[in-house]
């Protein structure tokens, strides 16, 4: 019953946001209606059958991706997920396969292809603008001291995969500063404050993430930990100004001892030698659907 009821579900969500023009042009939908597509026909039952008929359906309705996500507060394609997930434990990572593709540099930093404003790589101050995309572009605009990187951080899951990817193999950065406003239906910004208290489990999801799929699939627990241990975490969520951002840039970069110099580490900082660019493995990357 719980299986059968979980299929309704998961129909009655995806048939309502395929029904939005918006959901059409998203990729959380896409995504959603592939992973289903793939998963189902295993189950053999009648009813994940026709589901898998509908959720084809719905793939000839999409139109081509413009955004990877649009934060909203009701989000129908994680909402069917987590309905299925539910129904199917033991077919929810195949089902929710949130290891979205991204290009790794095989040499250089940042690592990780992506829309940020890299400003000085010597300085130890990162900052997340969540969904505040004209917030980054200005704080990059202003290169308050301190800045080492500035971009927005839109996902839950991928977003945030990449934002571990980029900091822990940088040697200076010691502190992330998380501004902007908060993806409603993902919650980004929460979900790396309780990423940083809590870790992951086993599954790699977010312990107590508030978000709707807060699962890491392109990091290691290694990669997760040091991210962890390195950085001190600055909520600062919500708060869209750019000159009470950067002065606080200009503060904490104050506070921030250099490295110890000594011959056995280089000068570098020993985090970050412990996970190196050139180890990060190389997956496909999507400019446009990955966030």
């Amino acid at each position: 019953m719980i299986a059968e009821e979980g299929i309704q579900t998961v129909r009655a969500e995806l048939e309502a946001g395929i029904a939005l023009p918006k959901c059409q042009k998203c990729g959380c939908m896409e995504s959603a209606l592939k992973n289903l597509a793939t998963v189902l026909p295993t189950i053999g039952t009648d009813e994940a059958s026709a589901l898998a008929e509908s959720v084809s359906a719905s793939l000839q309705q999409m139109r081509p991706i413009q955004y990877s996500c649009l934060g909203c507060e009701y989000c129908y394609p994680a909402v069917a997920q987590n309905a299925f997930g539910q129904a199917f434990p033991s077919l929810d990572e195949a089902a929710t396969d949130l290891s979205c593709e991204f290009r790794v540099h095989d040499e250089g930093w940042p690592p990780v292809v992506g829309e940020y404003f890299v400003l000085d790589k010597a300085t130890p101050i990162a900052v997340s603008t969540l969904a505040s995309v004209q917030l980054a572009e200005e704080l990059a605009h202003r290169r308050p001291n301190g800045l080492a990187i500035v971009g927005k951080t839109e996902t839950e899951n991928i977003g945030i995969d990449k934002v571990i990817k980029n900091i822990v193999t940088s040697p200076t950065i010691r502190y992330l500063i998380i501004a902007g406003i908060d993806p409603k239906g993902h919650l980004t910004g929460k979900t790396l404050l309780t990423l940083a208290e809590n870790g992951v489990d086993e599954n790699g999801r977010v312990i107590g993430s508030p978000g709707k799929r807060p699962v890491l699939r392109n990091v290691s627990a290694n990669e997760i930990q040091a991210f962890r241990d390195q950085l001190q975490m600055i909520d600062m969520i919500g708060c869209e100004n750019a000159d009470e951002i950067g002065t606080k840039i200009e503060k904490l970069s104050q506070q921030v001892t250099a490295p110890c110099g000594c011959s056995e580490c280089g000068g570098k900082s020993p985090i970050s030698m412990r996970i190196q660019p050139d180890v990060l493995p190389s997956v496909p990357y999507r400019q446009r659907r990955c966030r």
